[in-house]
């Protein structure tokens, strides 16, 4: 939205605005939505059409010069939470060429802010998020309902919390390509700890898990079908992970250490029995944490409270709202960090972006300030991003104070769509480009790179930077499922597992294999977890608002 330039607004009217937060009466709405407006509305509509934030000034105005005036009540009827030094930084500067302000979410902190409007005309109050802060919506519960709360501090699931990210009934908006990619990397990766030929793997649900009020991981629902005949396998290929799976197994084989994937040419001679359980869908959710991938030097130990690196940052909130952490080609990574009241300030900070090739592509620059140890910069790049493993070495005086590793993920979907050959060598060539021309080094001077010379030689030496395919950009299929694969599991971990039909699943399992055995007898049904996003979950119950 851009400013077109100044306007001459009608006169003699009255203009007003104030909160979007309005209530309105029948009879107002009823003369504001009739078919054919009067003069006054009709005229006000054109004016708004072209107003920033209408929903703010629209109703207060007409209302203020229409025969229902005197009907006008102002007064807020709600507290807001406003932080005008976080609420006002201008974040959405690249879509718009205004400044809003908006307010920030309630915290346990801020209780008694609430508490001390309990003899005002006041009742609402916002924002309340659960994935910020719940315990402020606790807090508020327990004040206004101290007996229920007694009792619900007690059932199951009562310090938690789940937000659906993914849902595969959801029509719109599209989902993240990248959250799609590796939640069907994980779903892969959550069946192949059991070795059953599945030749369907469907993603159900993905979801963000937060325990003791921080976020605690990620949970995969998905399930899987295997094959009875070819005609079948067709018919499932439009929801098929592997949708070029035509006579081949994809098999994983996973220990403590590590991970092989392999492609086995024996797609029906594991599947040639006539059990009917064979095509039953098997449901299992997944428990998957976010691997810790820095290290701080031991001199800075105790003065980096966090450091990570992520898209959707909230400088509100000072969050991320990027909760499974994937960075693909086209993201705009940001280095968000938080510093102790321990470090002596000010201080100066310089975090170097290094590649998969091990060339480094841009350099930011940190201004710590006892009023700014939270805060956060951004990957100046414009090109797609590397495929692959990149570092983020924080420095201070020529001195390695940090390194922090993340990886850019190849998009095994487009628009939520499996991806062509055409658009990944278009996105995913950036490896080769970085590697081959240097054309991303050409925006750093010389001098840069020589100021950091020996760091750099230091880093790309531990982490042996090449290349193992130069043709990276030709993956698809199959390739490309394993190739996404091999990253994922590098930086997640899949830590528990329960299941839906547990009594379908025993009859697939080999009972010559102990792993498969010991997975199988220590699943649990997912309504018995406290962690699954079907477990009891007592404050979503809508019954309970009717309880006395």
């Amino acid at each position: 939205m851009w400013r077109l330039g100044d306007r001459k607004l009608p006169k003699g009217i009255q203009i007003d605005g104030g909160s979007d937060w309005v209530a309105l009466s029948r009879d107002f709405v009823e003369y504001v939505a009739k078919p054919k407006p009067d003069d006054l509305v009709a005229g006000l509509l054109k004016v708004f059409q072209y107003t920033l934030l209408p929903a703010e000034s629209f109703f207060h105005t007409v209302l203020r010069n229409s025969k229902f005036c005197d009907t006008y009540v102002d007064n807020n009827l709600h507290v807001t939470n406003w932080k005008r030094k976080l609420g006002c930084k201008c974040q959405y500067k690249a879509i718009v060429d205004w400044c809003g302000c908006s307010p920030n979410d309630f915290k346990s902190d801020d209780f008694n802010r609430i508490r001390n409007t309990e003899d005002r005309n006041l009742y609402f109050a916002r924002k309340f998020e659960p994935v910020i802060d719940q315990r402020i919506i606790d807090k508020v519960e327990q004040w206004l309902y101290p007996e229920k709360y007694n009792d619900s501090k007690s059932k199951k699931g009562y310090d938690m919390y789940w937000q659906n990210l993914y849902h595969q009934a959801d029509l719109s908006p599209t989902c993240d390509d990248t959250l799609l990619t590796i939640s069907n990397s994980l779903a892969r990766l959550t069946f192949a700890k059991f070795s059953i030929n599945y030749t369907n793997i469907r993603l159900l649900e993905t979801t963000a898990y937060f325990k003791d009020n921080k976020f605690n991981a990620i949970l995969i629902l998905a399930e899987a079908v295997s094959p009875i005949t070819a005609t079948e396998t067709d018919n499932l290929s439009n929801n098929n992970s592997y949708s070029n799976m035509s006579r081949s197994d994809y098999n994983i084989g996973i220990s403590s250490n590590n991970i092989n994937i392999n492609i086995h040419n024996n797609y029906y001679s594991n599947n040639n029995n006539n059990n009917n359980n064979n095509n039953f869908p098997e449901r299992i959710e997944a428990l998957v944490t976010l691997k810790r991938n820095y290290t701080v030097n031991k001199t800075w130990a105790g003065r980096i409270n966090s450091l990570s690196v992520n898209t959707d940052y909230d400088q509100k909130e000072q969050t991320f709202r990027n909760f499974m952490g994937g960075i693909g080609p086209v993201s705009n990574p940001i280095l968000a960090y938080e510093f102790d009241l321990s470090l002596v300030t000010p201080r100066n900070l310089t975090a170097l972006w290094i590649n998969p090739s091990g060339n480094l592509v841009d350099v930011s620059y940190l201004q710590i300030e006892e009023s700014s140890l939270i805060g956060s910069v951004k990957l100046q790049l414009d090109e797609p991003l590397a495929i692959g493993k990149w570092n983020v070495l924080l420095v201070t005086d020529t001195v390695l104070a940090a390194q922090l590793t993340f990886f850019v993920t190849p998009l095994e979907f487009w628009k939520n769509r499996k991806i062509t050959l055409k658009k990944a060598r278009e996105i995913h060539n950036g490896f080769v480009n970085s590697n081959n021309s240097n054309k991303s080094d050409q925006r750093l001077p010389r001098e840069i790179n020589r100021k950091w010379l020996d760091i750099l030689k230091d880093v790309n030496n531990k982490n042996n930077y090449h290349l193992k395919n130069n043709e990276i950009d030709e993956r698809v299929g199959l390739d490309l499922s394993k190739w996404i694969d091999e990253l994922v599991t590098q930086y997640y971990s899949i830590d528990d597992f329960c299941i839906i039909n547990k009594g379908q699943l025993r009859n697939k399992i080999n009972s010559g294999n102990n792993d498969n055995n010991y997975y199988i007898n220590n699943l649990k049904q997912c309504y018995q977890t406290n962690w699954s996003s079907v477990s009891p979950d007592s404050k979503a119950d809508l019954y309970n608002l009717c309880e006395k």
